[in-house]
């Protein structure tokens, strides 16, 4: 049993943000403040916390990470803090859409973004404008139980 006291409150970005498998969703429909948390232990938020960038969670739709365990409707627990190294399921922002993807860093400063359907390339000129920004590791998965399924 781990005392609530260690625990810590993480918000749920409004339901409009979703971190898609595939082209993802437009940043521009993240439309409200957190209403929902999901409480979390110290080792699903990984360390370091950084409270100018805390843990935050988002809501993945679609099926393309799935050999990485993630599933439709799962609630992704990401710390923008922790260090991010090849091959780690990130959430990811590119022109202004939100997607969970395993990145891979290229020697050119091009970025592989990787999912169960394929490879796609972040050009370095994207990176270097500011089109692209990793907004943090996915440390966790919270899910609801699905009953019934065969």
């Amino acid at each position: 049993v781990i005392p609530l006291t260690n625990c810590r409150r993480v918000p749920l970005l409004s339901p409009e943000a979703t971190a898609h498998c595939g082209g993802g969703c437009s940043f521009f429909e993240i439309t409200s403040d957190s209403t929902e948390f999901i409480i979390c232990t110290p080792d699903e938020l990984g360390s370091p916390i950084d409270d100018l960038r805390p843990p935050f969670a988002v809501s993945s739709e679609g099926n393309c990470l799935q050999s990485s365990g993630i599933s439709d409707g799962d609630k992704l627990v990401v710390n923008p803090a922790v260090e991010v190294r090849d091959f780690n399921v990130c959430v990811i922002c590119w022109r202004d859409h939100l997607s969970a993807k395993r990145i891979r860093k290229l020697q050119n400063g091009d970025i592989e973004l990787r999912s169960d359907n394929g490879v796609a390339v972040v050009p370095a000129d994207d990176v270097e404008n500011g089109l692209f920004e990793i907004w943090g590791k996915v440390i966790s998965i919270h899910r609801k139980l699905r009953h019934n399924v065969f």
